[in-house]
């Protein structure tokens, strides 16, 4: 019989998700406390970081937020991935293990931080309460 490891594991995956998640597509005008708010209800915020940049003639504004545990990340992620917020769609993915955040700009997308956090995900939805 197979483990529940090899049973729930998808083939190359990479263990790489860490506690922070990106979120994009903020609004402009949205300060730190808000984002704060809409997030602390996942679990206790270690850090939050606001990032407004002009870019192509667009303001771009995200955050970057640390939470205590792996499972808090997730959880916010598969919540507020594509929730309306000030009309415009959120993106929130998980920030792979590894990359660096200080002092650069940071743009992942949703495919790429699923793959990297495929059996957490999966683990979490099966625990997640309805």
């Amino acid at each position: 019989m197979t483990s529940l490891f090899e049973r729930i594991t998808p083939s190359q995956l990479s263990l790489t998700a860490t506690s922070r998640i990106l979120v994009s597509h903020l609004a402009v005008g949205t300060s730190l406390d808000d984002v704060m708010l809409a997030f602390e209800e996942f679990g206790r915020i270690e850090e939050c970081t606001l990032t407004q940049r002009y870019l192509q003639r667009k303001v771009k504004v995200s955050a970057i937020i640390r939470f205590t545990s792996i499972g808090q990340a997730v959880h916010a992620a598969n919540v507020m991935d594509g929730v309306t917020a000030d009309g415009l769609s959120l993106q929130v993915v998980i920030i792979p293990e590894g990359v660096n955040t200080e002092g650069s700009s940071l743009m992942l997308t949703q495919e790429s931080s699923s793959a990297r956090c495929a059996l957490i995900t999966r683990i979490s939805n099966v625990n997640a309460r309805p």
